[in-house]
């Protein structure tokens, strides 16, 4: 007899359909990671862009804010927020000019949040220790990290401020 029997062929597809699963989980991960270093990205460049305003005083309505900041919202964590921060209280407030809201990519979002001073800002007019965070203040060292994770693989990141230089990294923390 020519051919193949039933059984061979029924292990045979198992076996394919086994490598598939495996393949597509894989490229799964791949995919959730490949987002949650873009969105990384995009943080770090967007808090660059956040100190330019700063350090050369933009006007915002004709004035130039006390500070400019970027915030992440405990009420949407798949999105965050860059704001003329008027008061300079380093708070963002519905009173004060949003100026950009970015969302993150599908399934990525914000993981440790507090509900307050989720955020950090750089004072205008001064070029040194203008780092702020919010209810902790200005020229305070250290450093803030927000988190990036997927809700569909382990996947996460850090991007970490130092608070001294104003200076943003990416820490990707795979599996």
């Amino acid at each position: 007899m020519k051919g193949f029997s039933l059984i061979e062929l029924i292990v045979s597809i198992a076996i394919m359909s086994t490598i598939t699963t495996m393949g597509i989980l894989v490229f799964i991960n791949l995919s959730e990671e490949k987002k949650i270093k873009n969105d990384s990205q995009l943080l770090v460049t967007k808090l660059s862009e956040v100190k330019v305003k700063a350090y050369s005083n933009q006007k915002v309505n004709d004035q130039v804010p006390k500070a400019f900041g970027l915030a992440v919202e405990s009420t949407n964590l798949r999105q965050f927020i860059i704001y003329a921060d008027e008061n300079g209280d380093c708070l963002h407030a519905a009173s004060e000019t949003v100026l950009e809201t970015i969302e993150l990519s599908e399934r990525i979002y914000f993981g440790s949040v507090p509900a307050i001073g989720s955020g950090i800002c750089f004072e205008t007019e001064k070029n040194i220790n203008n780092v702020c965070r919010p209810i902790l203040g200005c020229g305070i060292a250290g450093t803030y990290s927000f988190y990036l994770v997927s809700d569909k693989s382990s996947e996460q990141s850090r991007v970490e401020i130092d608070l001294s230089s104003g200076i943003a990294k990416m820490h990707f923390l795979g599996e």
